[in-house]
């Protein structure tokens, strides 16, 4: 099969010189910088529409970040505090609506929809002289509420076999099995809370998921 690939060829007929290089600077590929090498945020969270903050464990070499937010958090702004004495360019882009903000530190980015069908995505842009990176944040909303409220009906009812899991386990950080609620695993059921108890013993700066797909 022979595939035809369409090309735009821009020719540009300048008058002078000065309008040459005017030229040349326009169609000139942009110069990718080399990454960022130093730690330059003190802090990295997410400031939902409810009034509450997610904090991010923001890691230099970490490119990417997701999180998922209460069902009722229908909105979310990016704080990013900088560490005194370095002198970091910030700036926010927002894909969907194609915006691009300047971000000072400390101070909350204008907020973004959050949809429950696919992640908002934000991206964070920093630049330290000659250096930058760029740092995506996926936000989804879920179907839970922040006082725990599940969504009626379940999603998963109507979803196909192929698209519901066989089996979800959570674990706390030292390995051990958390309860959840409802007790027992149900494809036809989508949403669990997983109980954690600081009082219990175990890690609980982070959790683990494992789930089985159909």
């Amino acid at each position: 099969m022979l595939w035809l690939v369409p090309v735009l060829l821009a020719v540009v007929l300048p008058r002078d010189a000065r309008q040459l290089l005017h030229a040349a600077a326009a169609f000139a590929p942009v110069r990718r910088l080399p990454a960022l090498n130093t730690p330059v945020l003190k802090s990295l969270r997410v400031l939902l529409s409810t009034g509450n903050s997610a904090p991010i464990a923001w890691g230099v070499a970490t490119m990417g970040y997701s999180l998922t937010v209460p069902q009722d958090a229908v909105a979310a702004a990016l704080v990013a505090e900088l560490i005194p004495g370095f002198g970091v360019n910030m700036q926010l882009l927002r894909p969907e609506d194609s915006k691009r903000e300047v971000l000072a530190s400390g101070v909350p980015s204008a907020y973004a929809d959050v949809p429950t069908e696919e992640a908002a995505k934000l991206i964070l842009q920093l630049q330290l002289g000659t250096r930058a990176s760029n740092y995506t944040i996926l936000i989804i909303r879920s179907t839970i509420t922040a006082s725990f409220e599940f969504k009626h009906p379940d999603p998963a009812q109507s979803a196909p076999p192929q698209a519901t899991l066989a089996g979800l386990l959570a674990f706390d950080g030292f390995g051990a099995r958390l309860p959840m609620e409802p007790i027992f695993f149900n494809p036809r059921h989508s949403q669990y809370v997983a109980i954690v108890t600081p009082n219990s013993g175990g890690l609980y700066g982070w959790a683990r998921v494992v789930a089985s797909k159909n």
